[in-house]
């Protein structure tokens, strides 16, 4: 399922996009580094349970919607509605996971992590 902004601009406060994508080794092209394999619209929720225990390089406590609230702020000085948070994960060419899975399985976050 698709995020839908169009149809809910507040939905980009409550999910996220999950993408997976696996490397192309045999491209010399930059634009085909990647491919992708799949992506879905998941809740925070997914996503929080691996934030739990983080903090930002000032210390304070960390979660995906700090992240996302504080860049949304940044882009709409430049002008822009907002912002989406986008999970990337690459997959080895012999995984085959859901984007929940691939999300669930990422091993850890960097402890700490700058708040953009």
């Amino acid at each position: 399922m698709a995020l839908d902004l169009l149809g809910d601009i507040n939905r980009a406060k409550t999910h996220f996009l999950a993408v997976i994508v696996r490397r192309n080794t045999t491209a010399t092209n930059p634009y085909a580094m990647y491919s992708l394999v799949d992506a879905e619209s998941l809740p925070f929720t997914v996503l929080r349970k691996k934030f739990e225990g983080t903090e930002t390089i000032d210390g304070r406590e960390s979660s995906p919607e700090a992240i996302l609230e504080s860049n949304a702020a940044e882009r709409r000085k430049d002008g822009a509605l907002g912002a989406v948070m986008v999970f990337s994960v690459e997959s080895r060419k012999d995984e085959s996971k859901t984007p929940t899975q691939a999300v669930l399985d990422v091993r850890e976050l960097l402890r700490y992590h700058k708040v953009l």
